[in-house]
């Protein structure tokens, strides 16, 4: 019949036709396209991460990957992390994304606006005078040497394993030393007399340092009556001349500190546990702050038994044992710890 005749010569050609264009689109394919045995295709690159073009495929360690681009303008996933680079826009591993009209570092939520809540937190408490800030931004509030091993790693913003998850494993970070920080003024007398020192380039207010300490330059202590500006006099009671030169003023020891944290651990949207230590004679003593599961003192007045001068923290975190997540590690991204007393104690 005319109709299945026609329909029978129009199907054999349609499908010769699509054979020699399939034919060619194969042909094509090969010449931009590498397929290699094991589940890889690419173009141009012929290793992840190096070279111009695209790879899609498993890779060597058995993590599928895909890497777009060239070595210095690319979007990648090594089978963990994504991250990308262009010319104005990066996101590296860390989690950090640059922009050529911004910066941000770690989380982009709460833990970026952390500090300057605990910030606000220490400057509600009114009888709180010194703290310490650390936002892990570099680790330029590092202990030199850290004693310890091994050391937490510090990457824009997060203290964290930098990656080792080995099963239970324990990293460290000691702050330096921030060395007699009680002291609130210092400089040289310019006169002195029977219970008084003068200093015409004092720049105190009347009663300011009263039940503060001064020391003078032979290590003599005395507890301040009170403070003039005119003339610009300190005094003390008795009738004792002190020694000239130079001199501090310092506050009491302090009794009560207060911790803020931001962090991530196995009871706060994260894994592994965090402890937080503060110290106020030079490592003598540790007061916790916080540990995972044992001890959440933070936000909280906690007495000072073992007081000084020199203040420093500690932080350590310890991965997760074998199990569901074996090695993931907590993460902290702030902290602050502050103390008494007032300036109006």
């Amino acid at each position: 019949m005319p109709r299945s005749s026609w329909g029978g010569g129009w199907s054999g050609g349609a499908e010769r036709e699509s054979e020699a264009s399939a034919g060619g689109v194969r042909a094509v394919i090969r010449q931009i396209l590498e397929v290699v045995p094991g589940g890889i295709l690419r173009a141009g690159k012929t290793l992840f991460g190096a070279g111009t073009g695209w790879w899609i495929g498993r890779d060597a360690d058995g993590a599928g990957k895909v890497d777009i681009g060239s070595e210095s303008r690319y979007l990648r996933f090594d089978g963990v992390d994504l991250t990308w680079r262009s010319d104005h826009t990066a996101l590296e591993a860390d989690g950090t994304l640059t922009a050529v009209n911004g910066y941000f570092s770690g989380v982009l939520d709460a833990p970026v606006l952390d500090l300057e809540l605990m910030k606000l937190c220490f400057s509600s408490i009114s009888w709180a005078q010194f703290a310490v800030f650390e936002a892990f931004s570099d680790a330029s509030g590092r202990a030199d040497p850290d004693p310890s091993a091994p050391e937490a790693e510090v990457t824009r913003g997060r203290l964290w394993n930098g990656g080792d998850v080995t099963p239970g494993r324990v990293f460290g970070f000691r702050s330096k030393e921030y060395a007699e920080i009680t002291t609130v003024y210092a400089g040289t007398s310019t006169a002195v007399g029977p219970g008084y020192l003068e200093d015409t380039a004092g720049t105190w207010f009347a009663g300011q340092y009263a039940g503060f300490e001064l020391v003078v330059s032979s290590g003599t202590v005395r507890t301040l009556t009170g403070s003039s500006v005119s003339p610009p006099r300190l005094t003390f009671a008795g009738l004792e001349t002190p020694a000239a030169g130079a001199y501090v003023v310092r506050s009491r020891l302090p009794t009560a500190a207060v911790g803020f944290l931001s962090y991530a651990d196995r009871l706060n949207g994260g894994y592994g546990e965090v402890q937080f230590q503060v110290s106020f004679d030079s490592g003598g003593h540790w007061l916790t702050l916080y540990e995972t599961g044992v001890l959440d003192r933070l936000g909280g007045i906690v007495a000072i038994a073992e007081p000084g001068r020199t203040y420093e923290f500690r932080v350590t975190l310890t991965n997760d044992a074998v199990g569901p997540t074996d090695g993931r590690g907590a993460e902290v991204y702030k902290l602050l710890f502050c103390t008494d007393p007032s300036v109006w104690a």
